[in-house]
């Protein structure tokens, strides 16, 4: 324990020198642009998750609820980070094991409303924020029936927070130490069973790691003891020091995230992808005689056959392929609670297994690898092979298609003329003196 509690200590030093140091001067275009990409994906994410809620509950207040009104900052921040997940359309990264931006940016846009950064400095609270959540996302092990939302990466809204307002690095320190001493007791059941409880664990994240500062100054303290306590001893979880740091400042992940389009968990979209080629060739539905998945582990846990409500079906890979094929698509919408009753989803989805390739496993983070074979009726037999997912750093979506992916997404909550100048304000974003312009954007108020 004395060993990890140095290796530990000295990677904390070492995320705050960087998130207090980072100057915009010293982001590479590349990180600008994709900070920019992800603050407009987000927004549409949280946006159309938004519209599903009532929240009528709520009451009055300054703070955003994206595409409806203003409510107190804590249900901002709860509501907002809750709402980017609701879809499963929001960015991830694979090389932090989950989705970095859903930790950090429901609780910028509520510290914005109170610090008001000019973009150049809202663009480098976002990178630096990314950067460290995303490490802490790689470098942790946790166990496998543990969701990863609302784990590792709850430092994300603490280090945002933390660089909107200047801390120092001793501040950030601590922040830190308390975001990530405070994990949720998350669990993959509550996704398999459609529970919404899933998403609650993103809003909870969020008001822990915005409240860090706060709460340090009011004397609420972790400690590195303590932090390794809870994920040792605790959670039973594994912690890989060196990688907390390395290369940071030098490598950016935020240019290594992906994107998504499909409704559904991104371990069904490589299957979505190729199924989708595989049908514009010429199999005919009737003619599916049985689909066999290989994959790597974390994605052959999305096996079930038969699921309970519609959410719970965008982490089944037999009944979210088995629905894409029937109705074409895997956008907003697309999976129903009427659609797992269709009779010719729910008897397609039985005919799709999953299983772990442990060589396939192995490959992780670098590769995800993937393999589907067609059986069909007629003896044919199709085989497809995927190691990047479209969306990927590698096979990245271009700007034009993530626009329009935030048009579809938005164009029930705002008109064209409204949805263009969001956009313009963001891609011009590093020009802007004060970020609330944004905000009132997004708001019935603006």
């Amino acid at each position: 324990m004395m060993i990890d509690k140095e290796l530990l200590q000295e990677q904390l030093d070492r995320q705050a020198d960087f998130i207090a140091g980072l100057k915009y001067e010293d982001l590479p275009d590349e990180a600008i642009d994709q900070a920019k990409r992800i603050l407009l994906d987000s927004i549409a994410c949280i946006a159309v998750g938004n519209s599903e809620y009532i929240e009528d509950t709520f009451p009055e207040g300054g703070y955003p609820l994206i595409g409806k009104r203003r409510i107190s900052k804590c249900d901002s921040i709860l509501l907002n980070a809750s709402a980017m997940v609701k879809n499963e359309l929001d960015e991830g990264n694979q090389f932090a094991f989950g989705h970095p931006a859903c930790h950090i940016v429901p609780s910028f846009l509520a510290e914005c409303q109170d610090i008001n950064p000019t973009g150049k400095d809202a663009i480098t609270a976002l990178v630096a924020a990314y950067e460290v959540s995303c490490r802490w996302g790689g470098a942790t092990k946790l166990k496998s029936q543990m969701h990863v939302h609302g784990t590792s990466q709850t430092l994300g809204a603490a280090a945002v927070c933390c660089k909107l307002k200047k801390r120092d690095r001793a501040s950030i320190v601590k922040s830190i130490l308390l975001a990530n001493s405070l994990p949720q007791a998350t669990t993959w059941t509550s996704a398999f069973h459609g529970d919404q409880l899933r998403n609650i664990y993103i809003g909870m994240s969020n008001l822990v790691g915005s409240m860090a500062s706060n709460m340090i100054d009011a004397g609420i303290e972790s400690s590195v003891d303590s932090l390794l306590s809870v994920w040792q001893e605790v959670l039973d979880g594994e912690i890989d020091f060196e990688l907390l740091s390395k290369d940071i400042g030098k490598n950016y992940l935020i240019t290594k995230n992906y994107f998504k389009l499909h409704s559904a968990c991104r371990y069904t979209h490589s299957f979505v992808d190729m199924v989708n080629q595989v049908m514009t060739e010429g199999v005919k539905i009737g003619n599916i005689e049985k689909i066999e998945i290989e994959t790597y582990s974390a994605a052959s846990k999305l096996k079930s056959q038969e699921v309970e409500n519609a959410f719970a079906a965008k982490f089944s890979i037999p009944v979210a392929l088995a629905t894409n094929i029937v109705k074409g698509s895997l956008s907003v919408g697309d999976i129903t609670d009427e659609d797992i009753k269709n009779p010719q989803i729910t008897e397609l989805a039985k005919k799709i297994e999953v299983n772990e390739n442990k060589d396939f496993t192995k490959l992780l983070p670098d590769v995800r690898r993937n393999h589907m074979r067609i059986v069909q009726k007629d003896g044919k037999v199709i085989e497809k092979d995927s190691s990047v997912t479209k969306g990927d750093y590698l096979d990245p979506f271009d700007n034009k298609e993530l626009v329009k992916k935030f048009k579809s997404l938005t164009k029930n909550i705002w008109d064209e003329k409204s949805q263009e100048a969001i956009i313009d304000y963001i891609s011009h974003l590093e020009e802007k003196e004060s970020i609330q312009d944004l905000i009132k954007m997004t708001v019935n108020d603006r």
